[in-house]
């Protein structure tokens, strides 16, 4: 790829990086069912196009996963921000409500978010390779395409994230035009996320200070809180103050920081940039560098103050690493063409570089359910990603709905431990379960119980009330065992890329079980 930005209005480069991108991002998008947090956006958009309103309760199946504390007594929406909900509302008005329709507008702003890269950085730097290379390694990110590819608002997070840092590092109004309203918008997708990259944003307006005056802070400031001061009220976020344990932000710092090394910024090119005393040939854009690397540090402490840590909520980071990563790899190819292509490879095609450093020294963040052919190991990610998009993986929602399809009565109610929201999303069943409620719901006789064989425990360490609810059933004697084809995964199509599963187990696993009520019973 040549350095020299020859003007051209259309880049090769870039039709061919964006055709690749629009490949992985939308085919098959729907050949995996929602998983229970896009499943919950889902139902709650079904009843945006319902009643107008994201109301956790349709009149038949109640939307929770936190025993009622997402909702008052109106039963309308308070937990998350409403933006992610209305998009996907939106787009089921257009194409129908079902999976493609429901991910289909997230997965495009994951893919102009990679123009984005490529336009930002071009613009800022005048280099066109280092633009390349950054929407090439962002479009190749298996993490990026995992989320990206998930009806929440991780892929319009990272569209926006691109919208916003370019105030950050030239503040004219035209800039500050296009990031106050996507602040703001961000916001409203996820106001974690948006706390994330506020948190990294400020100390970069500190060192750009002589690019603002006073009065230019107080406007920003002061449209920026128009933006979420309605927010504030309306999601309830002073109601979440009991669910902080600052003790914990050391650790959870800790568990962000080795997770951003292990699926965005491997620790030698982190490391490369930090320590480097002097410009080598075709190292102008180091100053930018240094600078988002500061923001990357200060999104890490801000988002480290949550009640958990995920990593979906650092995703708007991974644009901003992969210009990082592409920057080392074109600075090296500059002064060294043999090591430059050694490094590509090892980026485009290997996570060798995220993981085999962390595990050397010991730091690694890797659950205990993980196997070989997951991100955590050392692995080809891109061969992991494209062997379940074209094979198919036997997803565990999508063998319960189809069995509940197949035999259920519309009406049968069914008591599921885990995964209760994408059944209500896609079966014609009442659905009970899951962490609906603070204690078992009196009278129900459940049609069909399905026990996972993970148990979740609620924020108070307790047994879920559907737990307890089915083992005081008597499963053996009153339902008939069925046995699914499917592994019983604790999440489906969860995008953590610390938590997704690519190839199938092979046998003996643990198979999804559901039990249905004997005739008489």
């Amino acid at each position: 790829m040549n350095s020299a930005d020859s003007g051209k209005r259309i880049d090769g480069w870039l039709i061919a990086i964006l055709a690749a991108a629009a490949f992985l991002l939308f085919f098959r998008l729907d050949h995996r069912p929602f998983w229970q947090d896009e499943a919950e956006t889902a139902c709650l958009a079904r009843n945006v196009l319902r009643f107008g309103l994201p109301l956790a309760f349709d009149g038949v199946n109640l939307v929770s996963q936190e025993e009622n504390r997402e909702f008052g007594p109106d039963h309308v929406w308070r937990w998350s921000p409403w933006l992610q909900i209305y998009l996907m509302a939106a787009s089921f008005r257009i194409g129908g409500e079902t999976t493609l329709a429901g991910r289909l507008p997230f997965a495009f702003c994951g893919w102009l978010t990679l123009w984005l890269v490529y336009r930002w950085v071009r613009r800022l730097s005048g280099d066109v390779a280092w633009a390349r290379w950054s929407a090439a390694l962002l479009a190749l990110s298996v993490p990026f395409l995992l989320f990206a590819r998930q009806g929440r608002y991780t892929g319009p997070a990272m569209l926006l994230t691109m919208l916003i840092v370019p105030a950050a590092f030239r503040p004219s109004r035209a800039a500050l035009a296009v990031a106050l309203p996507a602040l703001g918008a961000l916001f409203h997708l996820n106001y974690i996320v948006f706390a994330g990259l506020l948190g990294g944003l400020l100390p970069l307006v500190w060192l750009e200070r002589r690019q603002w005056t006073w009065l230019r802070l107080a406007a920003a400031a002061t449209v920026l809180a128009l933006f979420i001061a309605p927010g504030i009220a309306g999601y309830h976020i002073g109601s979440r103050a009991g669910l902080m344990d600052w003790s914990m932000a050391p650790v959870r710092l800790q568990r962000n920081l080795v997770d951003v090394l292990q699926f965005a910024l491997p620790l030698p090119l982190a490391a490369a940039v930090l320590l480097r005393g002097r410009t080598e040939p075709g190292a102008t854009g180091e100053p930018i560098v240094r600078r988002l690397l500061i923001l990357v540090a200060g999104s890490l402490l801000t988002v480290s103050l949550a009640p958990r840590e995920y990593f979906r909520y650092l995703v708007p980071l991974l644009p901003l690493c992969a210009i990082v990563c592409a920057w080392c790899l074109r600075t090296l190819w500059a002064a060294h063409r043999a090591p430059a292509v050694l490094l590509g490879v090892l980026l485009v095609f290997t996570n060798w570089l995220h993981v085999v450093p962390l595990d050397r020294a010991h730091v690694y963040h890797r659950p205990w359910h993980n196997d070989p052919a997951m991100l955590t190991a050392p692995n080809f990610p891109m061969k992991l990603f494209l062997t379940e998009l074209c094979r198919g993986y036997p997803d565990v929602h999508a063998a319960a709905i189809a069995r509940l399809n197949e035999a259920a009565r519309p009406g049968d109610t069914v008591l599921a431990t885990y995964g209760d929201l994408p059944l209500q999303f896609y079966t014609r069943c009442r659905v009970t379960g899951g962490f609906q409620r603070p204690e078992p719901e009196p009278g129900i006789e459940p049609d069909w119980v399905i026990v996972r064989r993970r148990t979740f425990l609620t924020r108070d360490n307790d047994l879920p009330a559907s737990r307890r609810q089915a083992d005081a059933l008597e499963l053996e004697r009153d339902y008939e065992r069925i046995v699914l084809p499917a592994p019983d995964d604790p999440f489906g199509n969860r995008p953590d890329p610390a938590q997704h599963r690519f190839l199938p187990p092979r046998e003996p696993f643990e198979h999804l079980v559901l039990y249905r009520r004997k005739e008489g019973a």
